[in-house]
């Protein structure tokens, strides 16, 4: 047995039994990887730990010994006698191999509903539709009514046949809209142009549509003018026939929920008696539906039909959970104003210029169900046209050319029947609308200069990459001061402020929380860390901030996105270990997220911190050193003389970190060598190398509880220290040479020092500026290059 001296003693003392079920083992191969005190063995006791596993045939209870099966994280199995004072333990077993996340959130999907089912049949024919869904092609004639026997009873108003490969909808709806307000809201939910025609005495409008790859063919067809209503079908056919095979199941599970809402606002009606039909009113409508497509035969028209439409109160909008846009006329100009993540306004004073950036704006939304054949222009722009809100067009019958019928697109459903006189043209209505805006003016201005406006401090640490600062900002909202005001009303904003380090001026600001508690105001507020492109964030939630899509994520998208895991995320922790980490409250299990996709995957547990450590990690002296080593065998370091009297004496050790000296005051250079192969290296020489002396002085760590931050060309060490006599007189940071001697020195007006954040080309520091009579210290962040000394500040008053 290849034991030291100590460990010899040790087995010495085991009982006989045990020893010699040892030196079996050590006879087969097996070997002693520790010998410890402790759990399980008692204080007089001691264990012996074996490399592996017991072999089977000493793996047994004999009337000596006594085995019991374990499964803990420190031994799989223990031997040992009816005293349980000495035990022999096996090694831990291998942990079990991780799930198969994707097999957990595949087996969490829905199952398939009746509906897919049955689309997975090759044809279906038990279903037919009525005799109005049959289209007469090579001149066959429409069916006779369906008999019940062929097929189970449906809904009057809605029939249905489908196939593995797509289905055939035909839907009864009744509406006070006329024809061709029906047809230009359908264009404008559809995003497709209909074209009416006659089919002998039936007014029939028809589209075509390509969604995601899918065809989809729409016919509209005007069944009867009644006194109070009208009475419509609609026809949609849906194919997807054409398509790769592995994506008819997704058409056929998105193909129903485009399908209802197309028709949600279409209410249905059992299809009408047509003895009730109003024929001259049925003719009238007709008409006046296939008038409204011919004044808009080309570009210019259509474009003087926007033009006219804006001045008349019409606007276009988008909004998403980024933001959004809206665009409307104001007195003399064309006005886009976004709000959300990129804020901007801008004007524009020319009917070209603004139809440019219309035809911009539209792009993605007028040709998305185009298709790969595209879309003619004079399409697109009518489809533009289209999507203009809030102004409600008069009948075709009562425009002549102009601004023409074609307006009746940009009628909200609600509005569509009404014909809206131009009453705000006259000169009452002119002055009262003056009156009106002066006043909102006047009420919104007041409101600027009464309220206050917070300024946004930092909150927390700030975190550094290689390319990037990140800070929190806490603000408090603007509020109207008051004699008895409850602080307890205040709203808060957390922010994430995003400082480029090759251009600080590019600054970025990611809007996480607004609230009306102040309990994000916490010491648990912080940046957690930082995988690529994505910044992970614990404030009162978990944010995962992407600077390249600039997506907001938070914990409601991670259980999204891991519905498996819907009740571990409620209690776990969040860590960050190089990834954002999710650990259960008892720290046995935890699972990594990826910051591009939010799946999570099993991992091992990261090691746990004491409370202790926690507290001290945010501390500046673990950023500032005394000094340290330069080279193999020298040292560098700051001390005043009775340091340097009672710390680096010849025949002293070497002190092991080289502790920052926390007095203020003042320090000289002193450098020597030491034997760094002992374990406590001796001083062997020492010598003060420069006579100037430096206040309040230490080096910077190349990283937390680090060595010396070393530079090259030439090799170099940073000090730090204060440039006047005042209390908390500014900081300043000198590169020096191993010599002592100063390469540049930089001026960082910052007066109380907060944290360093060092790196090879540039060094971050935040803090406070030196404090000025009867105002606040500014929070800032100094950028300086380690090459040249040049500095870059950076406010982080917000």
């Amino acid at each position: 047995m290849n034991l030291t001296p100590e460990q010899q003693k040790e087995f010495a003392k085991f009982p006989a039994p045990l020893q010699a079920l040892v030196e079996a083992e050590l006879a087969v191969g097996n070997a002693i990887a520790a010998i410890e005190n402790g759990f399980p063995a008692a204080p007089c006791g001691a264990s012996i730990k074996l490399a592996k596993a017991v072999s089977e045939a000493n793996r047994k209870s004999t009337s000596e010994v006594n085995f019991y099966e374990r499964n803990t994280s420190s031994y799989c199995g223990e031997f040992t006698t009816a005293e349980r004072h000495f035990f022999v333990l096996e090694p831990p077993l291998p942990p079990p191999p991780y799930p198969d996340m994707d097999a957990i959130r595949k087996s969490l999907e829905p199952k398939p509903d009746p509906l897919a089912k049955l689309a997975q049949r090759e044809a279906r024919t038990a279903i037919q539709f009525s005799p109005l869904a049959s289209r007469n092609r090579r001149g066959e004639t429409e069916s006779s009514a369906v008999r019940e026997t062929d097929a189970p009873k449906a809904p009057p108003h809605f029939t249905n046949a489908e196939s593995a490969t797509g289905w055939t909808r035909v839907l009864h709806f009744e509406d006070k809209r006329p024809p061709h307000l029906v047809q230009f809201n359908l264009e404008r939910e559809l995003m497709v142009l209909f074209v009416a025609r006659m089919d002998g005495r039936e007014l029939r409008m028809n589209a075509t549509a390509d969604v995601n790859g899918a065809r989809y063919d729409f016919e509209v067809r005007f069944l009867a003018a009644l006194k109070s209503n009208y009475h419509y079908s609609m026809r949609t056919e849906a194919s997807w026939a054409d398509a790769d095979q592995k994506h008819h199941d997704y058409f056929r599970k998105t193909s129903d929920g485009w399908f209802q809402m197309w028709t949600r606002e279409l209410r249905s009606a059992t299809p009408s008696d047509m003895s009730k039909n109003l024929v001259e009113r049925y003719q009238k409508e007709s008409a006046a539906t296939l008038q409204a497509q011919q004044q808009m035969n080309s570009v210019e028209a259509v474009q003087r039909a926007i033009i006219d439409g804006m001045k008349r109160g019409g606007t276009y909008g988008t909004s998403h959970k980024e933001g959004g846009s809206n665009i409307y006329w104001r007195v003399d100009r064309y006005v886009r104003s976004d709000y959300g993540d990129y804020p901007d306004l801008k004007n524009y004073m020319s009917d070209a210029e603004f139809l440019q950036m219309l035809w911009n704006f539209c792009q993605f939304e007028v040709k998305r169900h185009a298709g790969k054949q595209g879309l003619p222009e004079l399409d697109a722009w009518k489809l533009i046209l289209r999507r203009m809100s809030n102004v409600a067009p008069p009948h075709p019958e009562d425009l002549r050319g102009g601004f023409g019928a074609v307006m009746m697109a940009a009628l909200p459903p609600k509005l569509a029947t009404a014909t809206m006189l131009p009453l705000y043209s006259t000169p009452l209505a002119k002055w009262l609308g003056l009156g009106v805006l002066v006043l909102v003016f006047a009420g919104l201005t007041a409101s600027q200069f009464v309220s206050i406006k917070s300024t946004g401090t930092p909150l927390g640490a700030a975190l550094r990459t290689e390319t990037h600062v990140f800070q929190l900002i806490s603000t408090t909202e603007r509020y109207l001061p008051s004699l008895h005001r409850n602080p307890s009303k205040n709203r808060y904003r957390i922010d994430l402020l995003v400082i480029p380090i090759a251009d600080p001026t590019r600054q970025e600001t990611f809007t996480l929380i607004r609230q009306q508690q102040a309990n994000a105001m916490t010491p648990m507020t912080k940046i957690l860390g930082v995988d690529g492109d994505v910044v992970w964030i614990n404030a009162l939630d978990t944010f995962a901030v992407n600077l390249q899509t600039k997506r907001v994520a938070r914990t409601a998208d991670l259980r999204k996105a891991n519905p498996e895991l819907e009740m571990f995320l409620h209690s776990a922790r969040p860590e960050f270990a190089e990834r954002f980490v999710a650990v259960s409250p008892d720290w046995t299990s935890a699972y990594e997220f990826s910051g591009e996709t939010l799946k999570a995957s099993m991992c091992q547990p990261p090691s746990r911190a004491g409370w202790i450590d926690e507290q001290r990690s945010g501390r500046i002296e673990g950023s500032l050193c005394s000094g340290g080593l330069i080279s193999a065998n020298e040292w560098i370091a700051v001390a005043t003389p009775d340091e340097a009297k009672s710390d680096f004496k010849s025949g002293f050790s070497l002190p092991r970190d080289f502790t920052a000296g926390e007095k203020d005051r003042a320090r000289q250079l002193y450098r020597g060598t030491a034997d760094t192969s002992a374990a406590r290296p001796p001083i062997q020489s020492v010598a003060r190398i420069s006579e100037t002396e430096y206040r309040a002085a230490n080096f910077l760590r190349a990283k937390y509880n680090g060595g010396l931050l070393r530079v090259t060309k030439p090799d170099s060490v940073f000090l730090i220290h204060r440039s006047g006599t005042e209390l908390f007189a500014p900081y300043t940071l000198t590169r020096l040479g191993h010599d002592g001697n100063q390469v540049w020195k930089a001026e960082t007006g910052i007066g109380r020092l907060e944290q360093v954040l060092p790196g090879e080309e540039t060094i971050v520091l935040k803090g406070e500026r030196a404090p000025v009579p009867n105002k606040v210290p500014e929070s800032i962040l100094v950028l300086i290059d380690t090459a040249s000394g040049a500095t870059n500040f950076v406010s982080l008053w917000r």
